[in-house]
């Protein structure tokens, strides 16, 4: 099996045991570090150049794009203080259009992260990689603004 097929086959049987670990737990998990550790990988690889290395929204290309980039960090503080991971999960993946959000200048990665290879097989893999990459988007949340207020 070359390079490719081996990373095929292992990103197949991480989302294999990230569905199962769900199934196990009797549903959706707590994102795991490791999940987390992850998603910090193919947050460097896909987002930070737009997002910044610390979710900011201040990457390198961020000045080239029309709309500057959202800063990260504020998901959870943009939504009521709540990181909710399936809205997070449906505004990465993208491949459903959410009218309210305008138009899309953010790749599609649900499109991005595919395999050549059937959907029933490579579906599993673009979940696990998306989640991994939401679980990590929830590390870089910000407290709110009132509890930052309160601790000094």
């Amino acid at each position: 099996m070359n390079a490719h097929g081996q990373r095929r086959a292992r990103g197949f049987a991480i989302a294999v045991a990230a569905l199962l670990g769900a199934v196990a737990a009797g549903g959706a998990a707590e994102p795991s570090k490791e999940a987390a550790a992850r998603g910090a990988g193919l947050y460097r690889v896909y987002c930070s150049n737009c997002h910044g290395r610390g979710g900011k929204g201040d990457g390198k290309l961020a000045a080239s794009l029309v709309h500057a980039p959202a800063d990260l960090t504020r998901i959870a503080q943009r939504n009521g203080g709540v990181f909710d991971p399936e809205k997070v999960y449906a505004a990465v993946d993208g491949r459903e259009e959410v009218a309210a959000h305008g138009e899309r200048e953010m790749p599609v990665w649900g499109l991005s992260f595919r395999y050549p290879e059937s959907e029933e097989v490579q579906e599993p893999a673009i979940r696990a990689r998306l989640e991994d990459l939401v679980a990590y988007l929830a590390t870089l949340q910000e407290p709110a603004e009132e509890e930052e207020e309160k601790q000094d």
